[in-house]
């Protein structure tokens, strides 16, 4: 066991200002150790933005 909790957003599209704004709502709950943001057709390149946002 490894005790971690990970949260997961899927989306059909997204583009980089809602990847952000997901960001920033996990990092302001404190509840996961990791968060993984899937997207299928991305609106131009993502990337996770260095911190703080």
């Amino acid at each position: 066991m490894i005790n971690e909790r990970a949260a997961v957003q899927a989306k059909s599209a997204a583009n980089q200002k809602i990847l952000n704004a997901y960001i920033r709502r996990m990092d302001a709950t404190e509840q996961f150790d990791r968060f993984f943001f899937i997207c299928h057709s991305p609106k131009g390149a993502l990337s996770a933005p260095r911190r703080p946002l």
